[in-house]
């Protein structure tokens, strides 16, 4: 009988990281990559890295803007960031008020 105490014990810990508050928490770790309105990132000047930590642009697409930016010069206005393939009208919109120039 003891033994049951103590592994029900043990289940009962186990089972505790899977609580609402657990996943909130990591939730939230998770979204510590995202930047928020108050600090935009001027895709002007942006690194790959910075350019990562907005929703929606990985490795890639972050590449991407660099390449296209050493190509091709500064972008001259926020909606120029469309020419760059794979950034549609929907990314766009979703970006806009987290980017500047």
């Amino acid at each position: 009988m003891k033994y049951l105490s103590i592994l029900l014990v043990i289940l009962t810990l186990g089972f505790g990281f899977n609580s609402p508050a657990f996943a909130k928490a990591n939730k939230a770790n998770n979204k510590a990559k995202v930047v928020n309105k108050a600090e935009k990132v001027n895709i002007n000047t942006a690194t790959v890295e910075e350019l990562t930590k907005l929703k929606g642009i990985g490795q890639k697409k972050a590449k991407a803007i660099v390449e296209f930016r050493k190509k091709n010069g500064k972008f001259k206005k926020l909606e120029d960031l469309m020419l760059v393939k794979g950034i549609g009208k929907k990314t766009f919109a979703k970006l806009k008020p987290f980017i500047t120039l």
